[in-house]
């Protein structure tokens, strides 16, 4: 897992820095928020890469599983609309999925609110070694079958 992980780290780490001097260029301004922003995306990063597409699928299916899950998890995170516009049994999905809670932790640390960053970031934290015990035994049991 640690060959997977850390190659891509880095390269979690120069996609959220370009992404903000984009945003900067859009008019973002640079303060202390925003250097917090980049260790929370790098923690929220881990959980997407924790996933381990790459060692679960076949470099053939990881494309188009990639883009599915992307297009939900972006759907589900409240990145677009707050889920309680919507309510009911939408809004119970994405309060138990990890992705609204990881947006509400990026909104939460760039605004300044630190005190609201700690229990989001725990559940994206929570979730996200979750996600790489399922992914590491995922990877043994392939292993075994090949």
């Amino acid at each position: 897992m640690l060959g997977y992980v850390l190659p891509l780290l880095p390269i979690a780490l120069l996609q959220i820095i370009f992404c903000l001097c984009t945003a900067v260029f859009l008019g973002l301004s640079l303060n202390i928020s925003v250097l917090l922003m980049v260790g929370v995306l790098i923690v929220i990063s881990l959980l997407y890469i924790g996933i381990g597409f790459g060692t679960i699928f076949t470099d053939k299916q990881v494309g188009g599983i990639f883009a599915i899950f992307v297009n939900i998890s972006t759907f589900f995170s409240g990145t677009w609309f707050k889920p309680d516009m919507i309510g009911g049994t939408f809004q119970s999905i994405t309060q138990f999925l990890p992705f609204v809670h990881a947006v509400n932790a990026a909104r939460a640390v760039l605004s300044g609110d630190y005190s609201d960053v700690f229990m989001p970031l725990t559940i994206v934290l929570c979730y996200s070694v979750f996600v790489f015990i399922l992914a590491t035994l995922l990877f043994k049991q392939k292993m075994r079958g090949q």
